[in-house]
């Protein structure tokens, strides 16, 4: 049998689902070297003996292009520079 709460009135609602994501530690604050303080969504599922964590912050737009295209895919430092001239990666 599901149970869950019924509220009226919007705000209500709201209030309780933060009052969960609080207690369920849905919400991961991150320091962000490039952004600052950023809020993320912790992974979903709880164990009961792993923890598991949010290990480092997002990437930036292009942070690992050329390492991408360089390393795995084989490209020159000059077929990297031309796709960036024409605007296809950052």
């Amino acid at each position: 049998m599901v149970c869950v709460y019924v509220f009226v009135h919007k705000q209500s609602a709201a209030e309780a689902n933060w009052f969960t994501v609080q207690a369920r530690n849905m919400v991961t604050e991150v320091d962000h070297p490039d952004c600052g303080p950023m809020k993320l969504v912790s992974p979903p599922v709880k164990y009961s003996y792993s923890q598991p964590s949010i290990r480092s912050p997002p990437p930036t737009l292009g942070q690992h292009t050329d390492e991408l295209l360089g390393e795995v895919l084989g490209m020159s430092p000059e077929e990297i520079e031309s796709l960036k001239s024409e605007g296809v990666v950052a």
